[in-house]
């Protein structure tokens, strides 16, 4: 009899229980673009108290919550510093060029670390971009965890550093934290000091949390929240009777926190198989929930993915053509998946 594929394409690929969809199908809800949904409401004040920021506004993706928060923070022409790996960079189909008129410029890194910006950098960039005819640096973002450094976590000290930094050269500070939720302690109560170290944050419940849509932009100051409410009218991201996702996020936000350090033990299991297998391969595991093997190019990478599928009944994806990744989530069988890897 085949054996029912575990899924470790990505995190995204994870169902709403029994009790998620009770909550979805019970959600109290109203007009949301009129500010009348309670589901949504609560769910904004909430994120909003829980990372210490002021204004929260729901949307349907993390990509959206990127886009609107730095087009809210910015001008068009305007230059934002990033890693060049980061999700905004490689994986939002440009739209920070198309939509918002934002200039990307490539920030140097740290070598043991490619997803943490040399601080030093930094205001060497800023004299560089200074004359008329460049492009004004408005904005530096970073992402947390960084999923091009398979999850590898951007610490608080390295955050705290980065803000004083930015705060110093009169930047702002953006955060993609469509993983944040790996980066921080399960234990953790008190969170509120990303809001102290970022001008805005973008929190995903579709990552990690098991929701099935839903990410949330935040926001301190009142004038870029108006600015972003505009934005997300003018690129559709306004819903009406939201009530029912944001229930959803609710529900992960309260019940499914806690379940994520198993994907990160889970994750260190898989990558200690992997090395087992092979000394041939390089395995790199950032900390978290994500695990790259790379190889030699595309045809070992294909024949990889092919012979966890075959032996093993797992599906991996390929991140790279010499990078085969397996992304570890909530609807992981930790007891399924340690027997097949025996």
């Amino acid at each position: 009899m085949d054996l029912e594929l575990i899924d470790l394409r990505s995190d995204t690929v994870t169902q709403a229980d029994g009790l998620m969809r009770r909550a979805m199908a019970e959600a109290r809800v109203g007009d949301s673009m009129m500010g009348e949904d309670p589901t949504v409401s609560e769910l904004e004040s909430r994120i909003c108290a829980f990372f210490g920021f002021t204004f929260a506004a729901f949307m349907p993706s993390g990509t959206m919550s990127n886009q609107l928060a730095l087009r809210a923070l910015s001008e068009p022409g305007d230059a934002i510093l990033a890693p060049a790996e980061n999700h905004i960079v490689q994986f939002e189909s440009g739209a920070l060029a198309a939509l918002a008129g934002l200039q990307l410029i490539a920030a140097e890194c740290d070598p043991a670390s490619p997803h943490v910006i040399a601080e030093h950098a930094v205001g060497g960039r800023l004299t560089a971009l200074s004359e008329f005819y460049r492009p004004p640096l408005k904005l530096v973002a970073i992402e947390n965890t960084s999923l091009a450094s398979a999850g590898s976590i951007y610490d608080r000290q390295r955050i705290e550093s980065l803000k004083e930094v930015c705060r110093s050269s009169g930047l702002k500070l953006h955060i993609d934290g469509a993983r944040i939720w790996h980066a921080l302690d399960a234990a953790e109560d008190n969170v509120r000091w990303l809001g102290s170290c970022s001008d805005s944050l973008s929190v995903c419940f579709s990552k990690g949390l098991g929701a099935p849509v839903g990410s949330i932009a935040l926001l301190h100051n009142q004038d870029e929240f108006h600015r972003l409410k505009r934005f997300q009218k003018m690129y559709g991201g306004c819903m009406r009777q939201a009530g029912h996702l944001a229930a959803a996020a609710l529900h992960a936000f309260d019940f499914n926190r806690a379940r994520l350090l198993e994907t990160h033990s889970l994750a260190s299991y898989f990558g200690e198989f992997c090395k087992s297998q092979s000394s041939e391969h390089s395995i790199e595991y950032g900390g978290t929930n994500i695990v790259f093997i790379h190889t030699s190019g595309s045809a070992e990478t294909d024949e990889i993915m092919q012979r966890f599928k075959n032996r093993h009944g797992i599906l991996l994806s390929k991140f790279r053509s010499n990078v085969a990744r397996a992304v570890f989530h909530i609807d992981v069988n930790s007891a399924a998946l340690k027997e097949r890897l025996g």
